[in-house]
């Protein structure tokens, strides 16, 4: 499903999506997916664009999913469940640690992100596993090199996916995971 982000991020949304599902199917090929541009072709041919948009609209001040929308998404993309990606924070930047003369010979480059995940059971309307990770990553260098966001969100990805179930268990048995690096 469309990625939810902090005000200011929206067009970082399609990338996540695509760099989390692109980690997913490395890491995991055992897991079946639908990617979002197919997700959402199916959608809107199904002619569900008008209910998804409400069921976000409702999404951000109740934290809830519609079921039946949900059902009615998981009838039209063929999936039991579905993801729903929150990038709650991505910064980067950098600090000079050594000058000489007014020039920076060594510098610290850091980025941080906080993504938070949901996977939705369209059957039920439940939640059936969720997962946030905070990951800081930084490096001394001298050269212009920055932590670019598809390096951050990738290792961010593969933690939170190495905490996912390995094997088919009831979604009530599923619980949260957390993962703070």
């Amino acid at each position: 499903m469309s990625p939810s982000t902090v005000s200011g991020r929206e067009e970082d949304k399609q990338a996540l999506a695509f760099i989390v599902g692109r980690v997913l199917q490395q890491e995991r090929p055992d897991i079946r997916q639908v990617s979002l541009p197919h997700a959402l072709g199916a959608i809107n041919n199904a002619g569900l664009a008008r209910d998804y948009k409400q069921m976000f609209e409702d999404y951000q001040s109740t934290g809830i999913f519609s079921q039946q929308i949900l059902g009615e998404i998981g009838d039209a993309v063929n999936a039991r469940y579905v993801i729903q990606l929150n990038l709650a924070s991505f910064n980067q930047g950098s600090r000079g640690r050594f000058s000489l003369l007014g020039y920076r010979l060594f510098q610290t480059k850091h980025a941080d992100i906080r993504m938070f995940i949901q996977i939705w059971d369209t059957s039920t309307g439940s939640i059936a596993w969720e997962g946030v990770e905070e990951l800081i990553v930084a490096e001394e260098t001298s050269s212009e090199k920055v932590i670019n966001f598809t390096t951050v969100v990738e290792a961010s990805a593969r933690n939170l996916i190495k905490l996912l179930p390995q094997s088919e268990v009831d979604p009530s048995q599923l619980s949260h995971a957390t993962s703070a690096q």
